[in-house]
């Protein structure tokens, strides 16, 4: 995929889901990954945000927590399993002569299930990085894991549907001072 800036908000994402049952029973069949493709475009928003000037950066705050944006459909995923409503909740900080850092979560909800995406943080362009959902009701035992690119206003999905369980996260190592 182009443009991923960023690595670390998959290593936080993980890292979050490190204590998750997610996975699937010894008794039932591990489903084939399944590639998917979709994009949504941003908003609209509810709410107003609240903006901070610190030393050195802007903080862009939602001003409650109940705040989020329903991003619009511009081509459907390609797995109808990711087909529902969208709802992204967001802050960032824009750094002076730095990057803008992104705070972000993204959910999916649809009638048989949902899509929890983990808040992770991201860098650079609005929503554009790596994103993992964990699904619950039909989806559960499933993962979407993707990358996004942000065109224009739209973001732009490819990623994989997996089930079972996510690697686990490595131990570091005693050798490291």
């Amino acid at each position: 995929m182009r443009g991923s800036k960023s690595g670390l908000s998959v290593i936080i994402g993980v890292s979050l889901l490190a204590g998750s049952t997610v996975g699937v029973s010894a008794q039932d069949e591990m489903p084939a990954p399944m590639r998917f493709t979709g994009k949504i475009a941003i908003g609209p928003c509810t709410g107003e945000r609240e903006t901070i000037e610190e030393e050195g950066r802007t903080r862009n705050i939602r001003a409650s927590t109940g705040r989020y944006c329903e991003p619009t459909v511009v081509e459907p995923f390609s797995d109808p399993r990711l087909q529902g409503n969208y709802y992204v909740w967001q802050d960032n900080d824009e750094y002076r002569a730095g990057p803008t850092v992104w705070a972000i979560g993204v959910s999916i909800v649809t009638d048989e299930g949902a899509w929890r995406g983990i808040p992770a943080i991201h860098y650079g362009q609005y929503g554009a990085g790596e994103h993992v959902l964990v699904g619950e009701g039909e989806y559960d035992g499933l993962t979407a894991i993707a990358k996004v690119d942000l065109v224009g206003q739209t973001w732009d999905w490819e990623g994989w549907i997996i089930g079972g369980d996510l690697p686990p996260l490595p131990a570091e190592p005693e050798a490291i001072p």
